[in-house]
């Protein structure tokens, strides 16, 4: 197992240079880094509550509308309307746009929009960066009851490239908005370089494409071929922000005995290039 302190920088170290290089060496060469103690716990609640409200607030616009939040039933139409938010509600997330059309004025991303952290972007991009239109805020539940409704269940192992612009290196500022890891569902990674993971799937940069098998396997059975000695697994409290990129292999932190909920954002900014920008 991996030592926590080789992963961990506190927020209020940032005012030297030194601060800058380690998370960009501890994202180069562990796929991850945690920030402790970066967002006021205040502030994390207060969008906890927006996000909430949010999700009630389109959950009954879209029962109004004829399109229950239940995963089985809008799947069919998650291209159509109000069946696309309805499809969204129920694998628990709220793109950019459904929490802005009903939060006017505020953006998940504000979460993150001090000069700080506009800093921590410029160095690791070396000043060239642009918000990804992947982000979301998300939802997780280790109850079956609530999962598919409005809820998600803990999610498997993958790693974000896979589905998101994996031509742009891209950065997840994952924020719980819940202490996890004990309680609750939270974030675990597999140490290890991107270049392994890009290998391993036999990525394309020309193309954007992967070998479908070799994606297969990392999502069903990741320890045949990734060193379990590797996984790093943090408890995380609010106002901590787990920083991961679009090659890290990541799946929820769950364990049985867990019995919280947990709602967590998913903040990405990319640059134009695939490679890891040096």
């Amino acid at each position: 197992m991996i030592a926590v302190a080789d992963l961990e920088i506190a927020f209020a170290e940032f005012d030297n240079r030194y601060a800058h290089d380690l998370i960009k060496t501890s994202l180069r060469d562990n796929g991850g880094v945690v920030i402790r103690s970066a967002i006021a716990p205040q502030r994390c609640a207060f969008y906890r509550d927006l996000i909430t409200k949010t999700h009630k607030i389109l959950e009954d616009k879209c029962a109004e509308e004829g399109f229950p939040v239940d995963r089985d039933d809008c799947a069919a139409t998650s291209g159509n309307g109000w069946g696309e938010v309805a499809y969204h509600l129920s694998i628990g997330q709220l793109p950019p746009g459904m929490f802005e059309n009903v939060n006017t004025g505020f953006s998940i991303f504000d979460l993150i929009s001090s000069f700080r952290f506009y800093r921590v972007m410029q160095n690791f991009f070396d000043g060239e960066f642009k918000i990804s239109p992947s982000a979301h805020t998300r939802r997780v539940s280790p109850h079956s009851v609530d999962q598919g409704k409005s809820w998600q269940e803990p999610v498997i192992w993958h790693f974000d490239a896979q589905y998101h612009r994996p031509q742009h290196f891209s950065l997840n500022f994952w924020v719980p908005l819940d202490d996890c890891g004990i309680d609750a569902p939270g974030l675990q990674i597999i140490k290890g370089d991107h270049l392994k993971t890009q290998r391993f799937v036999q990525f394309d940069p020309d193309t954007g494409t992967f070998d479908t098998d070799r994606l297969k396997s990392i999502n069903e059975n990741v320890f045949e071929y990734f060193d379990r000695d590797q996984l790093f697994a943090p408890e995380l409290r609010v106002g901590d922000i787990f920083v991961i990129h679009n090659w890290t292999l990541h799946q929820s932190l769950f364990r049985e005995g867990m019995t919280k909920p947990r709602q967590s954002c998913e903040l990405r900014v990319m640059q134009n290039d695939w490679t890891f920008p040096e």
